[in-house]
Order: C-alpha cells, then sequence, then structure tokens
C-alpha cells in the first residue's frame, strides 16, 4: 500500500506512469512493500563495495531525529546503496543519509525528521558487477559503477525516466517534481496529462530505457576516467532523452512497435561517448606440427600440435599452448586450385583458452582473406555488428602466422561460429539427458550447397525448409537449405536412437524455419514474424548485408539462432570476403551470373532473398525502423573510416611482408579490381562503401530498376575501374 499518495513530492513519477507500472524497475518486478527487515540498519551502513567511489559511511549525526522513507528498486539491485542526495550531484557520499538496498529491491531509508522531499532527490548506487539495469541484450562496454535517481517522496520509486526528472531537478534547484515531469514530458514530445498513459508500454519504455542509461552512463565514466558516478549519469540523461524522442509514438507514451533495448542502448552510447572498433598490435602467432607434418585435410585434424604467441605487451612472455589440433577449413577457400593461401580451424584442449583477450573457447578460425587484399572486409563487417549492438558482434584479431617455421603472411584470428557461452550464447544445448528437448536453442546457417545440383556433403544435420507461399523473384526456388550447427544429440546411445533424436531435432528445427518463412510471406508480414522473431535485430543485420552488398549473404554462411525459450534471431555476422565490390559478378567457375556485385549501386539481399523481404520492405513499422537505424549505420560511417585507416597503418609493415609471398596483382576469383598496391586496395575499399552509403541515400530507384544493376552508376563504374585493368595472373 502506499504512503501518503496524495503527497505531490512523487508526482514526477506517477505523471509520468511509474506509479501504473509498480515504478521504474524495468524488467525486474518491484517490490512496493520491501521486507522491513531486508534493508539492514537504516540510516547508515557500511560500504557493501569498498572500491565503489561515494561509498556511504556513517550517518551525519545518529542523534538527529529521523523519519523513515521506504521504497523499491528491484530484486536484482540488492546490495545497491540509497541515499539521501544533499548536495544534488546524483551520487551517495560518505556524509549523506545512506541505507542498503535489501532482498527483494527493496530498502527503508532514515532522513532527517524536519527533511522537506517535495524537493528532495533520493539516489540509488550501485557496483559495477551489480545484476540491476543490466543488458538482457548485450554489453556494448564494460560494467562501471553508475547511478540512478527519483524526486524524493515518502515512497520513493526508481528507475530511467524518474532519473530523466530528477537530473532536471538536480541542473535548477527552482523547479517543483511537477515541473521537473513536465519538462521532461515536453521534451519527448508527451501530451501533459498523464491520464492517458499505458502502463504496459510504459512498462516497455522502462524497460528499455533502463539498460540503455546505464550503457550510457558506464560508456561515460569510462571514457572520462571519472570516479564521479553521479556526473556521469547526469551527462548521459540528454543522450536517452535524444533517443527517445527519436523513437517514441507522438503524442503518447509509446514506443515503436519493433523497437527495444537493443536499439536505444545502441544509440544511446553511441551519442554519449561513441565507441570506436579497437586496434590491436598485430601479433605473431606460429603452430608446430609433429614432425612438422603437412596439413592436407579440411576433415582430419593434425593432433599434438603447438600452438605459441611471441613475446609481447599481451604476453610479455610469450604463450604456449600444446596438445592443440589443426586442420582445413572453408570450401572455396580450401578446395579452389586458385586460392593458394590456405585458411585453418584450430582445436584447443578443453576447456579452451582466451587468445589476445578474446573470451576463452576451444575452437577457432586463421582465415586467410586471401581474395581480399585489403584483409579488411570481414572486420569491417565484425566493426558494423558491433556499433550497430548485434547480439554476439564477432571478435577478431590480425596475426602473422607461421607454419612449421614457414611463414603464412597476414591471417585474422577469430573465434568459430559456434553455440557457446561465449560465442553464440543460445542458452542450454541440445540435451545432457540424451532426449529430445523442444526448448533448447540451436544455431542453423543457410548454405544453398546442401540441396541440388551440388549436394554438398555435410556432417552436421541439413534439410531443405519448405518454402513460401508467395515469391514473386525466382519463382523457381522452393525452399533454402539450413545445416544445424548446434548439438542435437549428446552421449554415446545405440545408432538407432541417436538417429531418431536427430531427426526429431531435425524435423523441430525445420518446423520453426518453415514457420519463419511463411510468416515473411504473409499479408502482415511483421504480425504474423514477431511472434517468431526477433525483427529488430533483423533490421540491423539486413542493412550490414546490404551496406556491404554481401554475394554469400542468400548463398551460405548465413546464420539464425533461437536462444533456449527465445525468438530466432538473425547472425552472427560471417564471410564477407567476397562483399563490398570484391565479385566481379561471374561467380569462381566464370558461369557469367553478372550478380552485379562489383557496382555500388541496385539492391543486392532483397533481390537474393526476395522471399524473405519482399514483403516485409512494404511493411511501414519495418520500413521506418529500416531507415532509421540506415541514418545511424550512416551517421557511424566517419568512426568507421577512420577504423579503417588506424587498421590500414597498423598493418602497413606486416602487410608489406604478406605480400612478399602472395602476388598482389595475383587475379584471385572473384576479384573485379586489382589495385597492385596494399594502399590502393584500403582505398578501393573505402571508395566503395562511400559511393555504395551515397546510393542508398539518394533518391529512390524506380520500382523495376531497384533490384537490377541497370543504373548509370554502374556503367560509370565499370568504365572507372575495369578499363585496362591487366593484371597478373
Amino acid at each position: 500500500m502506499r504512503k501518503n499518495a496524495t503527497h505531490l513530492a512523487v508526482a514526477a513519477a506517477v505523471a509520468l506512469g511509474l506509479a501504473a507500472c509498480g515504478g521504474g524497475g524495468g524488467s525486474d518486478p518491484v517490490t512496493t512493500d520491501p521486507d522491513p527487515a531486508a534493508p539492514g540498519e537504516p540510516g547508515g551502513p557500511t560500504n557493501p563495495d569498498p572500491e565503489a567511489p561515494g561509498g556511504p559511511g556513517t550517518p551525519p549525526d545518529p542523534d538527529v531525529p529521523t523519519k523513515a522513507i521506504t521504497g523499491a528498486v528491484g530484486p536484482t539491485a540488492e546490495g545497491g546503496i540509497v541515499c539521501l542526495d544533499s548536495n544534488r550531484n546524483l551520487a551517495c557520499d560518505t556524509d549523506e543519509w545512506s541505507t542498503i538496498i535489501g532482498t527483494g529491491g527493496g530498502y527503508t531509508l532514515n532522513v532527517p525528521e524536519d527533511t522537506v522531499m517535495a524537493g528532495s532527490i533520493i539516489v540509488g548506487q550501485f557496483a559495477a558487477d551489480s545484476q540491476y539495469a543490466a543488458s538482457t541484450h548485450n554489453d556494448m562496454v564494460p560494467r562501471a559503477p553508475f547511478t540512478l535517481a527519483t524526486p524524493g517522496s515518502d515512497t520513493s520509486q526508481m528507475g530511467a525516466l524518474s532519473t530523466l526528472v530528477a537530473v532536471r531537478m538536480q541542473a535548477d534547484p527552482a523547479l517543483t517534481p511537477e515541473q521537473a515531469m513536465q519538462q521532461v514530458r515536453t521534451e519527448l514530445g508527451l501530451p501533459a496529462d498523464p491520464s492517458g498513459d499505458d502502463p504496459a508500454e510504459l512498462a516497455r519504455i522502462e524497460a528499455a530505457a533502463l539498460p540503455a542509461l546505464r550503457q550510457a552512463a558506464n560508456a561515460k565514466y569510462l571514457a572520462d576516467e571519472s570516479t564521479d558516478v553521479g556526473a556521469a549519469t547526469i551527462a548521459a540523461a540528454p543522450s536517452l532523452v535524444k533517443v527517445l524522442q527519436k523513437y517514441i509514438e507522438p503524442g503518447k507514451l509509446a514506443l515503436w512497435a519493433l523497437v527495444g533495448e537493443k536499439t536505444l542502448v545502441s544509440e544511446a552510447v553511441s551519442d554519449a561517448a561513441p565507441q570506436g572498433c579497437e586496434i590491436h598490435p598485430v601479433e605473431t602467432l606460429r603452430i608446430t606440427t609433429p614432425g612438422n607434418a603437412p596439413i592436407t585435410s579440411k576433415e582430419e585434424y593434425v593432433e599434438d600440435a603447438t600452438v605459441t604467441f611471441d613475446p609481447s605487451e599481451r604476453y610479455p612472455a610469450g604463450l604456449s599452448i600444446e596438445e592443440a589440433e589443426i586442420r582445413g577449413r572453408g570450401n572455396t577457400t580450401w578446395f579452389h586450385p586458385q586460392y593458394l593461401k590456405k585458411a585453418y580451424r584450430i582445436k584447443l584442449k578443453k576447456p579452451g583458452n582466451e587468445l589476445l583477450g578474446m573470451p576463452e573457447a576451444r575452437n577457432w578460425a586463421l582465415l586467410a582473406n586471401y581474395s581480399d587484399k585489403s584483409g579488411l572486409r570481414n572486420a569491417v563487417a565484425f566493426c558494423l555488428g558491433k556499433q550497430m549492438n548485434l547480439r554476439y558482434a564477432q571478435p577478431s584479431r590480425f596475426v602473422e602466422f607461421y607454419l612449421n617455421g614457414d611463414y603464412q603472411g597476414v591471417y585474422q584470428l577469430t573465434p568459430h561460429t559456434e553455440a557457446h557461452e561465449n560465442r553464440v550464447n543460445i542458452g542450454p544445448v541440445w540435451p545432457e539427458e540424451d532426449e529430445f528437448n523442444p526448448e533448447a536453442g540451436y544455431l542453423v546457417e543457410m548454405d544453398m550447397r546442401v540441396l541440388p545440383p551440388d549436394n554438398l556433403p555435410e556432417d552436421d544435420p541439413s534439410f531443405e525448409s519448405a518454402g513460401p507461399v508467395h515469391r514473386t523473384y525466382e519463382p523457381h526456388f522452393q525452399g533454402r537449405g539450413y545445416v544445424i550447427k548446434s548439438d542435437v544429440v549428446s552421449g554415446d546411445l545405440p545408432p538407432a536412437e541417436t538417429e531418431s533424436i536427430k531427426q526429431q531435432a531435425i524435423d523441430s528445427v525445420k518446423s520453426d524455419i518453415d514457420a519463419m518463412e511463411h510468416a515473411f510471406a504473409d499479408p502482415d508480414p511483421v504480425s504474423a514474424a514477431s511472434p517468431l522473431v526477433d525483427l529488430e535485430e533483423l533490421v540491423d543485420f539486413y542493412l550490414i548485408q546490404e551496406f556491404m552488398r554481401n554475394s554469400d549473404a542468400a548463398y551460405s554462411s548465413l546464420y539464425l539462432h533461437r536462444p533456449s525459450g527465445g525468438k530466432i534471431t538473425f547472425g552472427p555476422l560471417w564471410d564477407f570476403d567476397l562483399s563490398s565490390g570484391n565479385d566481379h559478378g561471374e561467380g569462381l567457375e566464370g558461369n557469367n551470373s553478372n550478380n552485379g556485385n562489383w557496382c555500388p549501386q541496385g539492391w543486392w539481399v532483397r533481390r537474393a532473398l526476395p522471399d524473405y523481404f519482399e514483403r516485409l520492405l512494404q511493411d511501414p513499422e519495418f520500413t521506418r525502423l529500416l531507415d532509421a537505424r540506415w541514418q545511424y549505420l550512416h551517421s557511424r560511417l566517419g568512426h568507421l573510416f577512420s577504423y579503417i585507416d588506424d587498421a590500414r597503418d597498423n598493418m602497413a609493415a606486416a602487410q608489406a611482408r604478406n605480400f612478399g609471398v602472395w602476388n598482389i596483382n595475383a587475379v584471385v576469383p572473384p576479384n573485379w579490381y586489382v589495385a597492385g598496391s596494399y594502399d590502393g586496395e584500403v582505398a578501393y575499399l573505402k571508395q566503395w562503401l562511400q559511393a555504395r552509403a551515397d546510393w542508398i541515400n539518394g533518391p529512390p530507384p524506380p520500382e523495376e530498376q531497384g533490384v537490377s544493376n541497370d543504373f548509370p552508376g554502374c556503367v560509370e563504374w565499370r568504365t572507372q575501374w575495369r578499363p585496362g585493368w591487366t593484371p597478373t595472373p
């Protein structure tokens, strides 16, 4: 039961709708009647985290008559500090009245009896490891201490929206809570009267805004290398307001239907403290096999290899890992006769290792990037994945690789794409109990090569989807080929039982994929697909694929996963070496398919996956988020080009050695353009990406031309880059 519910000091929280959903507790259920014993000794507990800045100490004067203020934050807020913010710095200082948030997220705070709550601010301060306001989607930045706040009342509720109101009061002490609340509502484009607010929509906004505010404050805190947690929250609040302005429906308190935490986090963080993609030193990696045995197979591992990294800043004494295994990897990259520089897969002994700062696992990939002479197209895609806050943004590091003492050149070391708690986290994988579990998560790869005419053999279970009920383009295609890349059965069972469980798993995953494809073909695809597919993630996944015009986007290496109990999620990104103008359009075997992927104009993914995107791209809900997220991606291009320049400079000496072994003038199918120098290859990549962005930003092409290659700009691009092209074979 609320105490003193008419007390207008809580008006800001009530007016924004926080009271209607039980307080600003985000996705946590809020306890409005906290456990009286939970907060511990009210008034002045010791700091539970001695390293957290601004921790409370003893009350300023234990003999002062006090009154109790009760409130609730959320169950995961346990252990945080709540204080009366006397100096309005949005932090809990040692001389301020404070208490500890107890079990269930409730607290009781004693303050001086004569405290006028209507003009006060209550602050919650949380350590870096606090689970409160933690992102359920992805952490864009490392976690750091942070604070939240609310206008003071006898029953203070605390969350993201209440913090926005408190920040206004902090900036202007003359403001009443009602005035501060009205300022926030006006800035968000909301009507002054909150009576029409929908509590369910308010709860959805709070659930998305709370991790966005925390991540933006964390980003600011870390960027400023400060210990002032209050200042970080104050600085982050305008960034959250700006993003909410963009994605709240005009005139009512409701987010766009497809917008959630993922979008708010990425844009709030980028506004508060833009996150660049990291540049790491090029390390030296050496792998030695027993008796210098060659790597001749992509199926059979060479065992008992030794993996070493030369001494460096990261590994001052070097690093040596024994009992490793290595084999070839890839299809074209391994079997094509013109792909002389081979790619490899490394398996470490259990439980695996953290390599060069990338999370621990057993399986790693060494990408040769032989056709991509810039060596950066995969890295650019991974960078965009981080900028767009995809659920799993692939990390990678560049290394110079020696195999049995022989220099192999510059490679990209990256985690193998797999279901793993440190990789694509799908939750519990197929079952430990050796029985079929329909709720288990899975990871699948779209791979058309498992279908006729290729019939590529696969050790992993594969299937053909049923295909859509409607398709305008390419009606001769039926279903698409999929390969299940996560475990479907574990343990040592009799063959018949193993096959039974495997078939149940295949049927279950196929059923999900069939339902997704049929939903995409529905006359109302957003309504049909939303219960099945994370469309917010799909928007960004599509944008990266389309922006880079990835040739493989609809053919192979297109991954989807479903977390246990969750929705089908597109990603992670993989295999972008034949993107961004690095495709002559005739296929690796010269079949004159003329896909036009050398041209920065014309749509590609929507042409290659019409059964997925034709109707989605006619849906106003999908397209308005697509347009908004494209503008965000476009705003990050300056940072992306800076990353490309920095990566080029970082690898210049290593690439000079690389191209001392591999002929930079060699035509490696399906090269469209060969610059003849490393700097020239990077310059071509940047020029192509800029031209692509300019075309996407330009006027919409005629409908019949939008998915073709019949653009004047394509002719100009061919004229600019193709004539006189006489590279050395």
